[in-house]
């Protein structure tokens, strides 16, 4: 049988946290179930709520946008500028940046292919172009790629050169989180002062200099979190500044598969 909410208890009519007063339309639920009536009731409040404060909006982060005014003390102003600078091709990147006569050609970092076993830690821009990937066996990667040329890792350079890339993004920010060996998140809030272009300019120095230092590549992701900064390093590589701001995350990110968000997907 229908109900409408005349018909409801004093309970049931508080628990959906409508106000006394307010003047509820005679909106029919067909079904009876209390779940579905706290969230109409809600939809209601957060209604009345934004005609009595002269806006409209249905969604919390919909009422943030309609109450911000140029100059207003919102929330969106109290928003952080994360920096995630990840080094290209990491492992290979340092090898052709200690041995130059590498630069162009296809290689892999890998285990020992001499024992035919182990698998591609990390593969050059024309390696990568041969369709091979990281987790390729080595039997793969040359069946995809016949010029490879494999190359046996060197961890204890690797971690050196990490540290030294960490402690120049330490002269931006103290506020720096490493994330393995070739990504970090910086939080530059401090730095830029939510202003987008000194916060591209920021990376752009930073992505120029580390080339110039250390002779390695980063790409450098740009958003208001953790999450969508990282989304942003991965969206545009090698060598490049991605920027997903609040106002446009929802056009840039809504289209991509879910599984791109760090921390979703097979464990």
């Amino acid at each position: 049988m229908d109900k409408t909410f005349t018909s409801l208890s004093i309970t049931q009519f508080k628990t959906l946290r409508v106000r006394p007063g307010i003047k509820t339309p005679p909106i029919t639920v067909r079904t009876a179930t209390l779940n579905a009536l706290f969230y109409a009731g809600r939809r209601l409040c957060q209604r009345h709520t934004a005609a009595r404060h002269g806006y409209r909006a249905d969604t919390p982060c919909q009422q943030i946008l309609a109450r911000r005014k140029p100059g207003g003390d919102t929330r969106l102003s109290n928003m952080r500028t994360i920096f995630h600078c990840d080094i290209n091709n990491c492992f290979a990147s340092i090898e052709m940046a200690l041995n130059p006569s590498l630069k162009g050609r296809a290689i892999a970092v890998c285990g020992d292919p001499s024992q035919r076993r182990g698998i591609v830690l990390a593969k050059s821009e024309p390696a990568k172009k041969c369709g091979v990937k990281t987790g390729d066996p080595l039997w793969k990667a040359k069946q995809k790629c016949p010029q490879i040329l494999f190359i046996p890792p060197h961890y204890n350079i690797y971690e050196q050169y990490s540290k030294s890339i960490r402690q120049y993004y330490e002269q931006f920010t103290p506020l720096v989180e490493p994330f393995g060996m070739d990504e970090c998140w910086l939080d530059v809030t401090s730095n830029v002062h939510n202003n987008d272009e000194i916060a591209e300019n920021l990376a752009h120095h930073i992505r120029v200099n580390i080339r110039r230092i250390f002779d390695v590549t980063i790409s450098v992701g740009i958003s208001f979190n953790r999450i969508f900064a990282k989304l942003g390093s991965d969206m545009k590589k090698p060598d490049a500044v991605t920027h997903i701001k609040y106002a446009d995350f929802r056009q840039k990110t809504w289209w991509l598969p879910v599984s791109e968000l760090l921390g979703v997907g097979r464990a």
